[in-house]
């Protein structure tokens, strides 16, 4: 009997060991289906995921990677967004402001509403939010640290529609802008204190998925 239980237990710890090597670097399918903020005990993280169709496959001088130049929009955004949340100028942002999350769905209708007298570059963000269908196909990503914390790092991956999810994430510079493995797509993210505006750049004649994770971590 004590053969067998040790046997048993050694096969059950090689079990337990393979479980652990082969956990991926990035949460799966199911963990994120809904996007958010996601409490993971070694490093919480906010993700959204976005299906980016399929652009005009426009490839010349002087014509924007976005025909709206959402994405030379994007940082004065993230700017009057973080101002606005510090501020807790609205319901909307001051929730934002002590839960962090995406800002997308119903929240964007909220928001619209509440500075619907004001506009501004928040306005004009939240009508960016969603798809641009015009030379490259671009969406836009927005996501909100929590209060006490600080941005460490931010993530973005991308496959074709109904492809495996990469191992590696996008990493090749060209500023502005991040270029990734996959063809004819890139992002370019700007944060702003605890704001992460990320644009998704999808010129290829086939549809994306992506998604965009910040990493976050508790101030000192």
């Amino acid at each position: 009997m004590s053969t067998f239980v040790s046997t048993f237990r050694l096969l059950f710890t090689l079990v337990l060991c393979l479980v652990v090597v082969v956990v991926p670097l990035f949460p799966q399918e199911s963990e994120v289906m809904q996007g958010g903020v996601v409490w993971d005990p070694n490093q919480p993280f906010i993700i959204q995921e976005l299906l980016v169709g399929p652009g005009d496959y426009i490839l010349q001088p002087g014509v924007p990677y976005c025909a709206d130049n959402r994405d030379e929009r994007a940082g004065a955004a993230a700017q009057e967004l973080v101002d606005g949340i510090m501020r807790r100028a609205t319901p909307t942002l001051a929730a934002f402001a002590t839960l962090g999350g995406i800002l997308a769905g119903q929240f964007v209708t909220q928001l619209q509403y509440e500075i619907r007298n004001t506009g501004g570059t928040i306005a004009q963000l939240l009508s960016d939010i969603g798809l641009s269908p015009r030379c490259a196909n671009c969406g836009t990503a927005v996501l909100i640290v929590p209060a006490g914390y600080h941005v460490t790092s931010v993530v973005n991956l991308a496959k074709d529609e109904n492809g495996p999810w990469p191992m590696n994430a996008c990493g090749v510079q060209q500023p502005p802008y991040m270029r990734c493995l996959i063809p004819d797509l890139a992002f370019q993210n700007v944060q702003a204190g605890n704001v992460v505006i990320s644009t998704v750049i999808n010129w290829a004649r086939e549809t994306r998925r992506v998604r965009v994770l910040v990493y976050f971590a508790p101030n000192s």
